[in-house]
Formats: structure tokens, C-alpha cells, sequence
């Protein structure tokens, strides 16, 4: 298992450079907007490139096939794909931190707000759905064009839904609904950050025995 991790660690290096430059980009140019989201922003964008990364090297390279030549069992190559995503959430997330931290200090004429833990969780929920719908599909569909296409729209939804809700309630500050959700996150903070938990939580529950089943069927 940790040579799988290290393997798809191994890939990424020298994409290193070019995540931090992305997260700067998205500082300077969502700051403005959606000041509010942009480490889950930058955090979530930055792991879907080394996602899509490690699953092109694969693809491109037929690692699978030399994978599967090995005393390993799929499960454990499948359980790889999953914890990867997750530590190239973490690593996503310290680099956005230490890009903000780069711009306090720059000569820059914005301000950056400090990480909050709701942007860490806003990070780990949608990178974990995306996941969730991703790997099946991709290991039910080995051409990568419906992979392709599906993860594509996945993208679009999580990296600018959550801003656009943002968006939308403040725009509708008086609507009684709204109140109503607002006195719920004001009375209990932790309510709904829960439910998304629980909801990513269920996804990976069922999306990985789905995405076991679909390579342990895959002919290579």
C-alpha cells in the first residue's frame, strides 16, 4: 500500500511548482469575488489536477497492466486511488495556506483572509463526492471519454457551486428562508458542515466497493 501512495506521490513532483502558481492565480483573480471561497476554491482545483494527473499517467503509461503482474490485490490498488486523493487534498490545502501566507507578506494592494476550517471542510466534502462519482466511472469505462466528459461537469459543479450559493443567499438576505437557514448556522454552526460530512461520508461508503467491483471485472 505505501508503494502505491508513494507512486502517485512520486508523479506530482514536478507539478509542485506549478500548483503553487495556480493558487496565486486564484488569489489574485477570485479574491475579488468570491473572497470567502478561495482556498476551498484553489485547494479544490489544485487536487483535481493531481487527481486527473495520476489517472493519465496510469492510462497513458498502462500502469494497471504492470500493476496487476504484481503480488497485489485490487482492492489495495483501488484503495491507493482513494487515500491519494485524500493526501493530495491535504498537501492542496497546505499549499494554499502557504500561498496566502506568501501574499500577506508581498508588496500586493489585497488583502487575503486567513484559512478557516470551513474552507477546509468545503475542500474535503466536494473533493470526496467528486471522487465518490469519479472512480467508478472510471473504472467502468475504460475508453476515458464518458470519464472524460463526466468529470469535466463535475469540475464546473464543485469549483463554483459553493461560491454561487454564497452569492445567491446574499442576494436574497431578506427572503424569510434564508433567515431562517442563517439563525440555523448561527445557533448551530456545526449543523450544516455535518450533513456534508455525513453525505460525502456515504458517497465513499458505497462508491468504493462500486469501483472495486468495476476493475475487479476490467480486462487488462
Amino acid at each position: 500500500m505505501y508503494n502505491l501512495l508513494h507512486k502517485n506521490f512520486l508523479i506530482q513532483k514536478k507539478y509542485s511548482i506549478f500548483a503553487m502558481l495556480y493558487g496565486m492565480v486564484v488569489f489574485i483573480f477570485f479574491i475579488p469575488l468570491y473572497s470567502n471561497f478561495a482556498y476551498s476554491m484553489g485547494a479544490f482545483g489544485i487536487t483535481y489536477m493531481l487527481f486527473m494527473t495520476f489517472l493519465s499517467f496510469d492510462a497513458k503509461n498502462k500502469t494497471e497492466i504492470v500493476l496487476n503482474s504484481l503480488p497485489l490485490v485490487r482492492s489495495d490498488i483501488v484503495r491507493a486511488q482513494f487515500l491519494s486523493t485524500l493526501a493530495y487534498t491535504v498537501f492542496s490545502l497546505l499549499l494554499m495556506t502557504l500561498t496566502g501566507l506568501l501574499i500577506k507578506v508581498s508588496p500586493l494592494s489585497f488583502q487575503v483572509p486567513s484559512i478557516r476550517g470551513l474552507d477546509v471542510v468545503i475542500t474535503i466534502i466536494s473533493i470526496s463526492i467528486l471522487v465518490s462519482v469519479a472512480l467508478p466511472i472510471y473504472h467502468r469505462f475504460p475508453s476515458g471519454s464518458i470519464f472524460q466528459i463526466v468529470h469535466f461537469i463535475l469540475f464546473l459543479f464543485f469549483f463554483f457551486v459553493p461560491s454561487y450559493i454564497g452569492t445567491f443567499i446574499k442576494g436574497n438576505i431578506n427572503e424569510s428562508w434564508v433567515q431562517q437557514l442563517l439563525q440555523l448556522n448561527l445557533n448551530s454552526p456545526w449543523f450544516l458542515p455535518l450533513i456534508g460530512i455525513i453525505a460525502a461520508a456515504l458517497f465513499l461508503i458505497v462508491s468504493y466497493p462500486l469501483s472495486v467491483k468495476y476493475y475487479t471485472a476490467k480486462e487488462l
